[in-house]
């Protein structure tokens, strides 16, 4: 839904600083949409999931030390490395020429200047050396190997310099083996590495990964450029990312931690800078925890954009996000905290085992479902086979897009078994959370498909949510197994008949009508005595209403307008809502009349 923000009144806009609602709403509403709900008041559910996500997270390094954040050097005491096509020349200590590589062999800074189409720099020194690469104006290649090859080390620095270019590349005769802790990227470290500074390096990796880390991998300065025939920056036990600006195009994942051994690793940190990801599979994948507290993000990705195979911690920062599979993937929790999320394309937006929103603001733009909750099976697969654009375009005459002709596999990546009926990203038939106690959420559908979907409950208690789901098809505004409930904030979903569900008996009246329109439309909501309670814009067509707002009153009537017109009327009610309306004009209800009818009697469709 669009804000139409000539209906806000005063009040609500009375203290609400710096944030964009979905919907907008009278007076009455006040900025209740907004406001973080405590642990204390928080559902069992919500405070499960932050426990779980806050305690994991407690056991991981999250912060930076001064060394990786400190790109000053002392260049009186540096040893200076010149590279060029005849070999290298050294001043200083701890550093061998041997050809057209250079060894350094101790710990200290060493600065490096000219270039080299065929050379290497090897770090081979003691294990508790750090070692600080201070680049200065370096074009470096390497047709058969990594440019950068940390071997052995504590630590190494890679610092760029001050108003400086920096460029490495590697070439086309470089193959590998295939053993375990072979070097595979055009810079590859087998222990922790950071790169600062205020210069700009650009990584062309034609034939494999960009940067590589066995260890820890952190980026807190510099333009950093990466361009990688595989996965653009990994480290396996985490990467962090902070006050960079870094730009990853990558023919596999671009952003990788793939720790699965650790319970402290295995993690992704994005914490500030501006990051931009272009990625033929994940854009950022870890396998215990994506985590954003600040910064800039922008991935375009082939699969899932976020994807964690443990949780995901959103809490802060803005992400712009175009994903052919899933938005934001977590295998088990995922929380919205704080930050703006704008999913502008993607086959499910958000999905995952638990889901809890408590803050911020997140658009999304959806094919299939816009959040989805659903148990994972350990068989789950991350891999994407194909891109929704795809799927559509193959689909057979008389096909529903996103339905699944026998033995193909939609995108979801999550390794579907033919004959399952279980739609990709959902490997259990019951189970699962969505939890919102604030915030504000936009749901718009491109295709068709459910607005928020859980195989097990639904609870809203606070925020706003908004939907514009699909006018036809097998999509609801509501589906879920168990129970859906709201006992405060504001809903406000508009979608197709056919498969209506309404709420569950809840402390919070709500109220449904079939009612159809267009895109564009302004719908409204008003009280006996004329007073609006809500408006919104619809996105799509639509021809049901369901909607809950704080003001609703058990048995209260309610007039239901479309651009300044009176078009049906609805009882708000505390127990489960059924469809209903009173058409004015010679307007006719569309589909069936009974919400929650499909779900607790014929059989749904399997998800």
């Amino acid at each position: 839904m669009k804000a139409n923000a000539k209906d806000l009144g005063a009040k609500a806009l009375a203290g609400c600083t710096g944030i964009m609602l979905a919907v907008a709403l009278v007076a009455a509403t006040g900025c209740s949409s907004t406001a973080q709900t405590s642990v204390s008041e928080q559902s069992d559910g919500s405070t499960d999931v932050q426990q779980s996500i806050q305690e994991a997270a407690g056991k991981m390094d999250l912060e930076y030390s001064i060394r990786d954040t400190d790109a000053s050097y002392d260049e009186s005491s540096a040893t200076r490395i010149a590279l060029s096509e005849a070999g290298a020349s050294v001043s200083g200590d701890n550093a061998t020429v041997s050809g057209s590589t250079v060894t350094i062999a101790a710990a200290g800074t060493y600065v490096i200047t000219g270039s080299s189409s065929n050379g290497q720099l090897v770090i081979d020194a003691p294990d508790d050396a750090k070692v600080q690469i201070v680049l200065d104006g370096v074009t470096l290649s390497n047709g058969s190997g990594p440019c950068i090859y940390a071997s052995s080390a504590d630590k190494v620095f890679v610092t760029l310099a001050e108003n400086t270019a920096n460029t490495l590349s590697d070439g086309s005769s470089w193959t590998l083996s295939g053993s375990e802790d072979e070097p595979d990227a055009t810079v590859f470290c087998t222990c922790d590495l950071t790169v600062n500074g205020s210069g700009t390096l650009n990584v062309d990796a034609t034939t494999h990964h960009g940067i590589h880390s066995t260890d820890d991998l952190v980026v807190t300065g510099g333009t950093l450029s990466v361009n990688a025939a595989n996965d653009g920056l990994v480290g396996k036990d985490f990467v962090k990312i902070g006050g960079a600006s870094v730009h990853v195009t990558a023919q596999d994942d671009g952003v990788k931690a793939s720790n699965d051994a650790d319970e402290d690793k295995g993690f992704v940190l994005i914490s500030g800078g501006d990051v931009n990801i272009d990625a033929q599979d994940d854009g950022i994948k870890a396998t215990r925890l994506i985590k954003t507290s600040g910064g800039t993000v922008t991935v375009d990705s082939q699969d899932d954009a976020l994807h964690s195979d443990a949780d995901l911690w959103l809490d802060g920062g803005t992400l712009t996000i175009s994903a052919a599979d899933d938005g934001v993937h977590a295998e088990r929790s995922l929380w919205l905290a704080e930050g703006t999320l704008d999913i502008t394309s993607s086959y499910e937006g958000i999905e995952g085992q638990d889901i809890l929103v408590t803050g911020g603001s997140s658009n999304v733009a959806y094919s299939d479902d816009g959040i989805n909750a659903a148990v994972a099976s350990d068989e789950t697969s991350s891999e994407n086979t194909q891109a929704d654009a795809s799927q559509t375009s193959g689909q057979a005459d008389g096909q529903q897009p996103g339905s699944q002709a026998s033995g193909a596999q939609q995108p979801g990546g999550k390794g579907m078994q033919t004959g399952t009926g279980q739609m990709p990203g959902q490997q259990s038939e019951t189970g699962g959370t969505i939890t919102i106690t604030g915030g504000t959420i936009d749901l718009v559908s491109t295709r068709q498909g459910d607005s928020l979907d859980s195989n097990g409950t639904i609870q809203i208690e606070g925020g706003t949510v908004t939907t514009s789901g699909a006018a036809t098809g097998d999509s609801s505004v509501l589906d879920f197994e168990t129970s859906g409930t709201i006992s405060g904030g504001t809903f406000i979903g508009l979608g197709a008949t056919g498969m209506e569900t309404g709420f569950d008996s809840s402390s919070q009246a709500s109220i449904s009508a079939t009612i159809s329109g267009s895109a564009g439309d302004v719908v409204t909501i008003e009280d006996s005595s004329g007073t609006q309670i809500a408006s919104y814009t619809a996105e799509n067509p639509y021809a049901y209403l369901l909607a809950s707002v704080p003001e609703m009153a058990d048995g209260e009537t309610y007039a239901i307008l479309v651009n300044g017109t009176q078009k049906s009327t609805a009882t708000a009610s505390t127990q489960q809502a059924s469809a209903q309306g009173s058409p004015q004009g010679g307007q006719q209800p569309e589909g069936p009349g009974t919400a929650g009818a499909i779900r607790n009697g014929a059989a749904r469709p399997s998800r």
